[in-house]
């Protein structure tokens, strides 16, 4: 028989008051540059947040509104827009400010001598607190870390993601297989020559980005006289195997 507490799983998602410290100072960096109600509806990630997941009856809700319709009666739960997260925290501030008698200060740093406090007092609130800081900055995390899947690192084959910071989105293309980010330049550069060095068949297109200094002619003349094989894609295009056209241009 098991000895796990029935609760266990709720005590392994609770944050430590050190966490939450750090939670808000990441909090308080998207003030005022977190995404948009139309980013958050128009934006492709790679994760869905929150309780709203893909499992959830509101997944198939139009523009993901899982992402920005706001449930106030769910507290930190239900704020999915960053003027929903930052009014449950004024709120904690404000609430804190009196029960505390605190001295009269920014929200962040209310909430940071509350937790300190609350945490000296033992008090009852304060895993609610923690929590709910906790809720916000998960939700935050998830729609700004995972991003966008993007283009096929040339180096392992798996996705790159283009992720969206403080700044808005990050210049690199990131692997998490490879742990590289490339930038836009390299990317290419590296995809270039790992199709040239590849036995794949590639349209004209492709080639032509390959190998530099190839012409469209140039693969005419080569499958003219046989030097190359030719076969149809699905959509009639000529596809050319790269590892024929290298050896055609040693």
């Amino acid at each position: 028989m098991s000895t796990t507490p029935a609760n266990s799983q709720e005590e392994d998602n609770t944050i430590s008051p050190a966490q939450a410290h750090d939670y808000l100072d990441r909090i308080q960096e998207w003030d005022g540059k977190y995404l948009t109600i139309t980013e958050l509806a128009t934006m492709t990630l790679n994760a869905d947040i929150g309780r709203h997941g893909k499992n959830s009856r509101l997944y198939a809700l139009p523009f993901h509104a899982e992402r920005w319709l706001d449930e106030p009666q769910d507290g930190a739960d239900g704020a999915k827009t960053w003027d929903a997260m930052r009014a449950t925290l004024d709120d904690w501030a404000a609430t804190l400010t009196e029960t505390l008698q605190l001295d009269p200060a920014d929200t962040w740093d209310t909430l940071h001598a509350a937790i300190d406090e609350m945490l000296y007092l033992k008090h009852d609130d304060l895993p609610l607190l923690l929590e709910e800081i906790g809720t916000i900055w998960k939700r935050i995390r998830r729609n700004v870390e995972p991003a966008a899947k993007s283009y096929t690192c040339p180096k392992c084959g798996n996705p790159t993601f283009l992720k969206y910071g403080v700044k808005g989105w990050d210049e690199k293309y990131t692997c998490k297989t490879c742990r590289i980010a490339w930038k836009p330049a390299d990317l290419y550069t590296a995809t270039r020559q790992k199709i040239a060095r590849s036995d794949q068949w590639i349209d004209t297109a492709h080639a032509l980005a390959a190998f530099p200094g190839l012409t469209p002619d140039r693969l005419w003349q080569w499958a003219h006289r046989g030097q190359i094989e030719v076969r149809k894609n699905n959509k009639g295009r000529n596809l050319y195997q790269a590892s024929q056209i290298r050896e055609n241009l040693l």
